[in-house]
């Protein structure tokens, strides 16, 4: 079975690349304007940057992907200790890999990469998903194991996150924050996202979606 052997720090790497981002935003011009009843000032064109901006500031506030956007994430040989493999109860056969950006929609493929550079893909068979809870995992049928790959850059994970296609699936209280922020005249930083200097109503609005980590 798995095992986990140390490594420092600095050798873990997880990558991720976007394979096709949201369709639309949470929130349009003109339910900006006129459901929310958040002023934004500047052509249409500037409004629907503005909005883009601030959908991407919640989502890495949150570590959330709001419409549906598929993702890649890159990982090192399980084996060596890569970040996103866990395990239950410190039982090797329970080792599970989060995937993050939740909701999960789905796992699309997991590909493994051999030492000829020689890329397949793993059977649905021989993974499980579960996506009941937030991040979501991936875990190993019993009595299976991953297909014989490299230890670095070996493991290519494709998913889909989101809360849906359509705006509405968004939560409300995401939403409004995605248009308080667009109508401010100057950005929070990232800090201040996650250091508590975010404005009191948008702080307040996001906090039932920030990801506690233990």
């Amino acid at each position: 079975m798995l095992s986990i052997a140390p490594v420092a720090p600095a050798s873990v790497q997880t990558r991720f690349a976007l394979v096709s981002g949201p369709a639309l935003e949470p929130v349009s011009p003109e339910e900006q304007e006129s459901t929310l009843r958040v002023k934004l000032h500047g052509d249409r064109l500037d409004i629907a940057l503005r909005i883009t901006t601030a959908r991407r500031l919640v989502e890495r506030w949150t570590d959330r992907a709001l419409i549906s956007q598929q993702w890649d994430m890159w990982l090192d040989d399980f084996a060596a200790g890569d970040l996103p493999l866990r395990s239950v109860l410190n039982r090797p056969s329970a080792q599970f890999i989060e995937i993050p950006k939740p909701p999960l929609i789905s796992v699309d493929s997991i590909n493994t990469t051999k030492e000829d550079g020689t890329e397949s893909a793993v059977a649905t068979t021989v993974y499980w998903v579960s996506a009941s809870k937030a991040p979501a995992r991936v875990a190993l049928r019993q009595g299976e194991v991953w297909p014989e790959h490299r230890a670095f850059d070996s493991f290519r994970i494709r998913f889909t996150a989101g809360y849906g296609t359509a705006a509405d699936t968004v939560p409300a209280e995401l939403r409004r924050a995605i248009a308080l922020i667009a109508a401010m005249e100057k950005y929070p930083s990232d800090k201040s996202g996650r250091d508590g200097r975010m404005p009191v109503e948008i702080r307040d609005l996001l906090a039932p979606y920030r990801r506690i980590r233990l």
